[in-house]
Order: structure tokens, then sequence, then C-alpha cells
């Protein structure tokens, strides 16, 4: 069961328009279990400490697979197959290669929850859904099933 590319969004690497809100929820302090979202959280803000030279950012959406409805009251959608992330990884490693190839891109850089970057925001400015209720981005084909993974790319 793989995952593909289902959605792409190309947004300008500028400055992130929630990370004051971010910073101001995560002053208040997170559990223990959660210490990631305040570990480099200044990165939040910008792109030149992920990536030097970032212009811009695509988004993408990877559509989640079914899973048997055995499962369905016990997991997770996104963790139904294994790691999500080194999936999506694999997905878009050669879109990315094909954008130096065709873009003249030199220099990027995958990010699947592996970076402190507000990636909702970012999938939203790119035109791939808005924020549900359920704090996740929804799309308005595929719902809010879908994992998001971004290409720092050092092009506009």
């Amino acid at each position: 069961m793989t995952y593909q590319i289902d959605a792409i969004g190309v947004v300008s690497a500028t400055s992130l328009l929630t990370y004051d809100q971010y910073m101001a929820i995560v002053s208040h302090g997170v559990p223990e279990n959660l210490g990631y979202l305040v570990k480099n959280a200044a990165c939040r803000c910008g792109f030149e400490a992920l990536m030097p030279g970032t212009k811009s950012v695509v988004c993408c959406a990877l559509r989640m697979p079914e899973f048997p409805e055995v499962l369905r009251p016990y997991l997770a959608r996104f963790c139904a197959f294994g790691d999500y992330h080194a999936i999506v990884r694999e997905r878009l490693t050669p879109f990315a290669e094909k954008l130096c190839q065709h873009y003249g891109v030199q220099n990027y850089r995958i990010c699947v929850d592996s970076a402190p970057i507000l990636e909702r925001e970012l999938a939203v400015r790119a035109g791939l859904g808005k924020i549900g209720h359920n704090r996740m981005v929804i799309h308005p084909e595929l719902g809010s099933y879908v994992v998001l993974g971004e290409i720092l790319v050092d092009v506009d």
C-alpha cells in the first residue's frame, strides 16, 4: 500500500503568520510528551535556520489509504500502514529531483514532521485546504484524510 501525491501547492517562503499565536500557546507550557513543540521553536518563524536560501515551499498532500474495518476503532488512519514519515519522504524524493531537473532547483530539503515548520499554515496558504474544527487541514475533495509533506527549495 503506497501513498501518492494527490495535491500540490507552492507558497513563498515569507514570514509565517501564525508564529506569534503558536509561541503564545506553547509558552504556557506543554505536556512532557509534546516537548518537541517547544524544542527549536524559534526556527518555526522562518526558513533560514532550516535551509539557508529557501525561497519557496512546495506543499504536498497525500491521501491516506483506506484500512480494514476491523482496525477502524483501534488505530488512527495515518498509523495503520506503518511509518507515514518514511512513505511520504519516499514519494517526495523523486518529485524533488524532478524539480531540480526542470525548475533549476539546486538545493532542497524534504520535511515530513522532521523540521520545526508550521506546515498547516503553509498548506492553507498554498491552497490545499482550510483548517477545520479538528485542527487538521481539510482538503475540499480529500477531506482530512491526508498527510502533509513539504519541500523547501531555493527558487521562486
